[in-house]
């Protein structure tokens, strides 16, 4: 079965009744727990951009808080868990800034673990290659962010 175009869409949601627009919003969300976290953040945090930083900031410290560390295995699970779920918020905030914020912090958290990352070549390929990603963003950054970031990505720079 092959979808409506976006247009199509959009021209059927304007011939469609306020209350029926709030219902099928009220079952797209209830579809997948995606849509309702964006429609959640659409509602509530965009307007509050700083605030749902500093909430993520938070929730991703918790994950780190919580990692099993006698293994390798349970590291390298636990830091993609929190990466996936730090991915899905950037995707929603869609802005190189946000990113920017959110990756750096996660960097930080992973640079600091007790466990040695550097003897685990999956734990070290995932760092650079997150390393590397954060820092071809700086390049869609407004150049007078620039400065504020570059001194955080030099701290996370090497391993």
């Amino acid at each position: 079965m092959k979808s409506a175009g976006i247009s199509q869409i959009k021209e059927a949601l304007k011939q469609q009744s306020y209350s029926s627009l709030v219902e099928l919003c009220l079952k797209l969300s209830s579809y997948k727990i995606e849509n309702k976290q964006y429609l959640s953040y659409l509602l509530f945090d965009t307007h509050q951009r700083e605030e749902y930083l500093e909430d993520l900031k938070g929730e991703i410290d918790l994950a780190f808080d919580n990692i099993n560390q006698d293994s390798y295995f349970y590291v390298n699970k636990s830091l993609r868990k929190i990466l996936r779920e730090a991915k899905k918020h950037i995707k929603f905030a869609k802005d190189s800034a946000f990113e920017m914020e959110l990756m750096i912090h996660f960097l930080k958290k992973t640079k600091s673990l007790s466990c040695n990352i550097s003897q685990s070549p999956k734990l070290l390929g995932l760092y650079k290659r997150e390393n590397q990603k954060t820092q071809k963003l700086l390049e869609k950054i407004e150049p007078d962010l620039w400065i504020d970031y570059q001194e955080d990505l030099k701290e996370i720079e090497d391993f």
